[in-house]
């Protein structure tokens, strides 16, 4: 579609990445007692959510360089 690749949004794939790396860090170290048991949902909501945003925010900008 000649439009270079694009880095922009809240949930880019390093973000994605990062957020998903900790949560499971999370639930490797921390004793399961101590644990929250609805962290991990919590933050793959949050993955999903970012993401629905970055795709739309990619999607205008991808929309205003072929109207250009």
């Amino acid at each position: 579609m000649g439009v270079t690749q694009l880095f922009i949004g809240p949930m880019a794939k390093s973000h994605r990445m990062f957020t998903l790396a900790a949560l499971c860090l999370y639930n490797a170290i921390i004793p399961t007692a101590w644990q929250l048991p609805s962290l991990l949902t919590w933050g793959l909501l949050i993955i999903s959510l970012g993401s629905v945003i970055t795709i739309i925010r990619r999607l205008q900008h991808i929309a205003k360089g072929m109207v250009a």
